[in-house]
């Protein structure tokens, strides 16, 4: 399986270079899966069906997060049912978004995509330590 993971996509511009590029980059590598982080890619801070769409549409198939997801209030509903945004796992169960995303290749191969977020400097949250250990036989299935 061919991964291709994409670190933060920053704003407009950051949305303009994957638009661009991963298209190509996509057939060139022959490229299975595509994820990349999509919390900044409104205006470096949050993610919205308008800026979303377009990085699908250019090839990503799921996106990770962190504590910026929610910085927009218009975006809450497209996170409650877009289920290839995926919310940090330690985050409460309240917050809007999937805790994971059931990625398949062309040949039926799957990826399970999950975040954790640390808690060093950042809002609370449950340890990703043990959060991991919990839904990891959940995640096996």
């Amino acid at each position: 399986m061919n991964i291709f993971f994409i670190g933060d996509i920053f704003g407009k511009p950051g949305r303009q270079i994957i638009i661009s590029f991963l298209p190509k980059l996509i057939r060139e590598f022959d490229i299975d899966i595509c994820v990349a982080n999509g919390e900044n890619v409104a205006q470096g801070r949050g993610i919205t069906k308008k800026t979303a769409e377009p990085l699908f549409e250019a090839g990503i198939d799921v996106f990770t997060s962190g504590n910026h997801l929610w910085d927009k209030k218009e975006s809450l509903e497209f996170i409650k049912y877009e289920e290839r945004i995926c919310k940090p796992l330690n985050y409460p169960d309240k917050a809007p978004g999937n805790k994971y995303y059931i990625c398949r290749t062309s040949d039926g191969k799957k990826l399970c995509v999950l975040t954790l977020c640390a808690q060093a400097f950042m809002p609370p949250a449950n340890s990703p330590f043990q959060t991991f250990v919990y839904y990891l036989p959940i995640l096996r299935k």
